[in-house]
């Protein structure tokens, strides 16, 4: 028991010591002030990173979840950024997580679209050499922030670039993929019924713990004129299609619209890509990923400037973390998953070479 004790004690030691969080504040091209934390380890850092969240109104320690992404695994942590930070810590590696405009001052929601978004993290990069001056520089972005870091990367040279999950490709793909391409093919696939027109109630009943993806309702409340069989051309593919039109119509609403626009009009990847400035490049991505198709980035790397290291995560969603419920329908928002984690320290931890 005493030895038990002595271990868990020198573990919280460990815990508190391995890392400093420094409060700090970012202050914009715009003269906005965004509340940051500044990850010390407890020795002189020899690198430091920026990390870059992903979408939505979305706080420094990088927590997304939300009816999109859904909610971490039971009982666990879906801070993606502060997790990053704090693990890098251990390895001497300094970084910086910042708020985005509109977390602390909410008449700056309007503004999270890519403009501001870029010059904001520009202004953090700048920030974290001021505080820390003399290193080698890398930047993680996840999912938009992926985006953020590789638009970044094509405007300040950097020692290295990690982008988690990041889209490759037009935002109307990635949203047909998310809310029609995906949840469809899934759903299918495991009712068997992917070139069946009908589903049958016996294939019902056998699947009553699936619920529909996206949604979370039972299957059979897909059964919309409750003759005990599901369509596949009259009920599944327009309650998806109809899904998707709604979340289109959301995005054109005022709270949306300037987010989506940036988006849309945003230059392919392909040419971003080209003009990435990094001395090395690593991709990290789930197969399961509900939000970005994994076949994207093996399709698409060929544009980069610099040939990335690609690494997959079998089984594993957007936000590195298994898909819940019993059928692997149900998003989840993390916590990131112990090897994609330890992949991404050692790949930062290469920056002190």
């Amino acid at each position: 028991m005493k030895l038990v004790t002595t271990f868990l004690l020198t573990l919280a030691t460990f815990a508190c010591t391995s890392a400093n969080a420094t409060p700090t504040t970012v202050t914009t091209q715009d003269g906005q002030s965004l509340q940051g934390d500044l990850m010390m380890p407890t020795t002189a850092p020899k690198a430091a990173v920026l990390i870059l969240q992903g979408s939505g109104n979305v706080g420094m320690d990088g927590d997304v979840s939300g009816p999109f992404l859904g909610m971490p695994l039971p009982g666990q942590s879906g801070k993606l950024s502060l997790q990053i930070a704090e693990q890098l810590a251990q390895k001497g590696i300094a970084s910086l997580r910042f708020n985005k405009r509109g977390v602390d001052h909410a008449e700056q929601l309007p503004n999270q679209k890519l403009p501001f978004l870029v010059d904001d993290a520009k202004s953090a990069l700048e920030h974290l050499k001021q505080q820390l001056p003399g290193l080698r520089y890398g930047v993680i972005g996840f999912s938009e922030g992926g985006i953020l870091a590789s638009l970044l990367a094509n405007d300040v040279a950097l020692d290295g670039l990690y982008l988690m999950a990041a889209p490759t490709r037009h935002i109307d793909a990635m949203l047909g993929y998310q809310f029609y391409a995906w949840p469809t093919k899934h759903l299918l696939g495991h009712l068997g019924a992917m070139n069946t027109p009908v589903i049958n109630a016996s294939v019902v009943t056998a699947n009553q713990a699936l619920n529909i993806p996206l949604v979370g309702s039972p299957l059979n409340s897909l059964d919309l004129n409750q003759d005990g069989q599901i369509s596949v051309y009259d009920e599944v593919l327009p309650f998806y299609q109809g899904f998707y039109q709604q979340v289109r119509g959301l995005l054109a609403t005022p709270q949306f619209a300037g987010w989506y626009e940036s988006f849309k009009n945003l230059r392919r990847f392909s040419e971003i890509a080209t003009g990435i400035q990094a001395k090395q490049v690593f991709f990290y991505q789930g197969t399961k990923d509900a939000q970005v198709s994994s076949s994207w980035i093996m399709e698409d790397a060929y544009a980069f400037s610099v040939k990335p290291t690609i690494r997959l995560y079998h089984g594993l969603g957007h936000c590195f973390s298994p898909m819940s419920g019993e059928y692997g329908e149900i998003k989840t928002a993390g916590p990131l998953n112990s090897s994609m984690l330890s992949d991404l320290t050692k790949d930062v931890s290469g920056l002190l070479n």
